[in-house]
């Protein structure tokens, strides 16, 4: 139940660049941006890992996530319009996009 372990074989599996390993790395890092959501470097290594299963629209959430964290307002907006977007209106995904928008623009 550590973050920093399930972030650590996370980031190994993606290294490897297997696909097949792409799925359970998501997982860890589920756990690790459920546990820490403030965490800007677990949501930057699920934004590759969804980027690479080709799911572009998790994979822009996630980049949005990532820089909220990090309080990059200009980024934040980009990647969340671009989940917004990409993402299948009335998802849990698609309303987090959106909060994160509006979380943005009132910074």
């Amino acid at each position: 139940d550590q973050p920093l372990l399930h972030l650590g074989l996370a980031s190994a599996m993606i290294a490897t660049e297997t696909t097949e390993l792409l799925a359970d790395a998501i997982r860890h890092l589920d756990v690790v941006t459920t546990i820490e959501p403030d965490n800007a470097s677990a949501w930057r290594q699920l934004a590759i890992a969804h980027g690479r299963s080709g799911d572009l629209g998790e994979s822009a959430l996630a980049s949005a996530e990532q820089y909220l964290a990090l309080g990059m307002v200009q980024d934040t907006l980009r990647f969340a319009e671009q989940a917004i977007n990409r993402l299948a209106e009335g998802s849990p995904s698609w309303f987090r996009a959106q909060d994160i928008h509006r979380a943005a623009e009132a910074l």
